[in-house]
């Protein structure tokens, strides 16, 4: 008895000493931060979904910011760097970026047990990477973009019409439901050829099997923190994380959009045309193709729908600068492509919403090569192979440093094309930087920059008593969409 108790408590001590011994990395490399709890760090209450993740950020960012430009924290025992410094954001993303080219997320999906992840270069490394996004980067192409625009303005046309069902009975309209809604059925008409009728069918099953991609928050959570703590188990039990049914719906659908292009012989410069010719020319399995379209998906239709439902609550929210925006579109001769995305106040909307709500509220680095940071003060820090760098985007686009009155939404902030300025100084990292910067983002302007110019040239927006002012985030939801959700009221227009 005596020596089973003298076992159990030395498991015990040595626990608590390993675990003591692992969050004390950054105090042993002069590193200042907030101290963590025993085995939960310092992230804990966005790991329980008590708060959200970027909110839990945000706290220890404005405590220690002014300190040195990097935090030390714990994510549970991981040792993490958050960058506070804008330049060396910069550093990270672009001038070294050979030091930090990996996300941390490329180790935690395989190929056998996520195939249709697996292939998307988000979650690729190396020269897998490289060649996976050389591969897709044409289909992204402003010409291309351009040639699927007709595709988008069919979907705005429906989109017009079920709003004004709505309006005409009253209903308010959740942002983030009608703009989930239109992205779904602009993306399915751009990769599978089909018509996803999201806004006809209330149990859409498209929409369904992609909120299964997405998961619910808690999962995701559960599943990419196990996969960090022990990846060789899930790999030895090819454990997924898109459920199999899921899968199989989606290759499946692909299947069925590639037999009906070629048995129809339609020449259309949408993405499946580019799909059907990188098969030929590269010799890809179907299974490849697919997951391309699925890359393609993922890109276009959540973080989309996401940005796009802010959008429409600023505006409805300032009613000055949706008068002005809709003059803006009024004043165009011909709102066709090349119009739409060179208006400049749209530009300075669409850039000033997605600073303050960007639906990706944070970027992860690891570093793959050592390096020695200048961290400001006339101060260097060495930063170790496999340290993990967080780059907390929703505090450094509220950071009053980087921004004057940032609470406030003001487009004028970047007229003149001031967005360039900011972007180089590592300021506006909505879309990312560097080689590794988002590859739909020509698509995600496009896109978003055709649903508002339909609704604001055809109805007058304000917000719904429903919506929970002012606007939080939403705890359960990875992409940062607002609790309780956005609900608006649509006025129809006479013209």
């Amino acid at each position: 008895m005596f020596t089973t108790l003298l076992i159990f408590v030395s498991i015990v001590v040595l626990f608590y000493k390993y675990v003591t011994y692992r969050q004390s990395y950054w105090k042993r490399k002069g590193i200042k931060g907030p101290k963590p709890t025993f085995l939960a760090g310092n992230l804990f209450n966005s790991f329980l979904q008590k708060e959200a993740f970027a909110d839990d950020v945000d706290r220890i960012y404005k405590q220690y910011k002014d300190r040195q430009g990097v935090i030390g924290i714990y994510q549970l025992l991981k040792p993490t760097l958050m960058v506070t410094d804008s330049q060396i954001v910069k550093h990270v993303l672009v001038e070294n970026f050979k030091n930090f080219h990996m996300n941390g997320f490329e180790k935690l999906l395989n190929e056998k047990s996520d195939p249709l992840l697996a292939y998307n270069p988000f979650f690729r490394s190396g020269d897998a990477w490289k060649d996976k996004r050389s591969e897709v980067t044409p289909a992204f192409s402003p010409a291309r973009i351009k040639a699927m625009y007709p595709l988008i303005e069919s979907v705005c046309e429906k989109m017009k019409e079920y709003i004004e069902k709505a309006a005409n009975s009253g209903q308010a309209l959740e942002g983030k439901d009608l703009s989930s809604r239109y992205t779904c059925d602009v993306v399915t008409k751009c990769i599978f050829s089909a018509d996803a009728m999201s806004f006809e069918n209330e149990n859409n099953e498209i929409r369904k099997q992609a909120a299964n991609i997405f998961g619910s928050s808690f999962f995701s959570i559960i599943f990419f923190t196990m996969m960090e703590i022990c990846p060789a188990l899930f790999k030895t039990l090819r454990i997924g994380f898109v459920p199999k049914a899921t899968e199989a719906f989606f290759r499946d659908l692909m299947r069925q959009a590639i037999d009906h292009r070629q048995k129809s012989n339609v020449n259309s410069q949408d993405y499946l045309d580019f799909l059907l010719q990188m098969q030929k020319k590269k010799g890809l399995s179907d299974l490849e193709v697919a997951a391309s379209g699925i890359t393609f998906f993922l890109d276009g239709l959540e973080t989309s729908a996401v940005g796009i439902s802010y959008i429409l609550y600023e505006l409805a929210s300032n009613k000055e600068v949706q008068d002005k925006l809709r003059e803006e579109l009024k004043s165009a001769e011909n709102l066709d492509y090349d119009t739409l995305v060179n208006l400049p106040y749209l530009d300075q909307v669409f850039h000033e919403s997605l600073r303050m709500h960007p639906p990706a509220g944070f970027l992860n680095r690891v570093c793959t090569e050592p390096i020695e940071l200048d961290i400001g003060k006339e101060k260097k820090f060495f930063v170790e192979k496999g340290t993990t760098l967080l780059l907390p985007i929703h505090s450094i686009h509220y950071d009053d440093a980087n921004y004057d009155e940032p609470e406030k939404f003001k487009p004028d902030r970047f007229n003149d094309g001031a967005i360039k300025d900011y972007r180089d100084n590592g300021k506006w990292l909505t879309f990312g930087d560097g080689p590794r910067t988002c590859l739909g983002q020509r698509f995600a302007k496009a896109q978003s920059k055709a649903c508002i110019a339909t609704i604001l040239l055809n109805f007058e927006i304000s917000v719904n008593e429903k919506t929970m002012t002012p606007l939080r985030l939403d705890p359960k939801d990875f992409l940062g969409s607002a609790l309780g959700g956005i609900w608006l009221n649509f006025k129809k227009i006479n013209n």
